[in-house]
């Protein structure tokens, strides 16, 4: 019986023994005493830093959140094992803690390289792009600058291009992009108004009608002396003699170049067949000296009569009258409230060379000049 104890406790003695080893001496060998490397943290840490100077923090939050959240975990994991006892130890879930949070911390770092490649492309493009446009725009400008709608749209383009080209240099990228976009946006909205606004000079319809009154303007030239055919889409004004063209003026127009008169005060210069019906010397023009035509004429009459029945036209509209071809030109831009403005020596030239009665053709185009090749540009 005595015997028989013995042998059961020393079998239990060399089980316990077993078990001990398991749990105390085998850690030693399958690596569990281990703790993950000392600079493990640190590289997380460095990961993270590169990813928020890329904009990851902005890019991906919930993205960055979590990344954050799986570093402190480890790090946690890693300090409570340290705070054990020695045979205690086990960093199994710290190391694997440390390895989910470099596998986070990776895969934020690829999708915002990614994404910041992606963007870095399309602020390019919308710069470009800008650059292209703002460039058209800058001549269309020039002849739509009356209009108010398409003047505001082209300085917020402008604004948005130099903000953008700000922000991208101060690293802010997903607001460069935004802006840049904003001014794309804001440019081709001008294009489109200012487009609206001068398709009037392609429309073949109005340039086989504007053709015809220079033709005839220089036919009837042939009879009465001279005739005389004023372009506002290339600021011209031409003197014929007998059918033959004499000489071509730069002349400033009125202050809404483009347009057609409608009604008084719209400073716009109408388009029409008219005639002299006065010449006025010095002292009898606030401009030097002027030739006084017969607007408004029969077709501008009827126009002005069918806008007002359609109450297209404030009931106080007038139609207006007074339009000459004047000096006190030379300015460089239009500025008149619808008449043709020479320089003080041009008119000179000219009144010696006309008279009452001598046709004045107004045409808005020939299809083929300054505003006609910007439209050609951007169709």
């Amino acid at each position: 019986m005595t015997r028989f104890l013995v042998k059961a406790l020393i079998y239990l003695l060399i089980l316990l023994s077993g078990i001990y080893a398991a749990e105390n001496i085998g850690p030693f060998f399958d690596g569990s005493k281990e703790p993950p490397l000392k600079n493990d943290i640190s590289v997380l840490e460095s990961t993270l830093s590169v990813a928020k100077k890329h904009f990851a923090r902005d890019f991906f939050p919930k993205d960055y959140q979590n990344c954050e959240f799986a570093i402190e975990i480890a790090k946690k994991a890693i300090l409570v094992e340290y705070e054990q006892p020695y045979f205690s130890k086990d960093f199994t879930y710290a190391r694997q803690k440390v390895s989910e949070a470099f596998d986070i911390s990776l895969e934020l770092l690829k999708k915002t390289a990614e994404k910041e490649r992606i963007l870095y492309k399309q602020y390019e493009e919308n710069i470009q792009n800008l650059d292209k446009i703002l460039a058209t725009a800058k001549n269309l400008l020039d002849h739509t600058s009356n209009n108010t709608i398409a003047r505001q749209r082209y300085a917020a383009a402008e604004i948005s291009y130099k903000s953008a080209k700000k922000l991208f240099e101060e690293k802010r990228l997903i607001s460069a992009v935004k802006e840049s976009s904003k001014g794309l946006n804001m440019a081709r909205e001008f294009v489109t108004t200012s487009r609206d606004t001068l398709s009037r000079y392609s429309d073949p319809d109005l340039i086989r009608k504007w053709i015809s009154w220079k033709q005839r303007a220089i036919q009837e030239s042939a009879k009465v002396g001279s005739g005389i055919v004023v372009n506002k889409e290339k600021h011209t004004l031409e003197l014929y003699k007998k059918a033959s063209l004499v000489r071509i003026f730069t002349v400033e127009i009125g202050a809404n170049a483009t347009n057609q008169k409608l009604y008084a005060g719209d400073r716009a210069t109408p388009e029409g067949y008219y005639h002299i019906t006065a010449k006025k010397g010095r002292g009898q023009s606030k401009y030097y000296m002027a030739l006084l035509i017969n607007y408004p004429n029969s077709e501008d009459k009827v126009r002005f009569n069918t806008l007002k029945a359609r109450r297209e036209l404030g009931g106080r509209s007038r139609i207006g009258g007074l339009i000459e071809i004047h000096g006190g030109g030379g300015r460089g831009f239009d500025w008149t409230d619808g008449c043709v403005a020479l320089t003080d020596r041009e008119i000179e030239y000219l009144f010696k060379r006309v008279s009452v009665g001598t046709p004045v053709a107004i045409i808005g185009s020939e299809g083929n000049g300054p505003i006609n090749s910007i439209l050609k540009e951007i169709r």
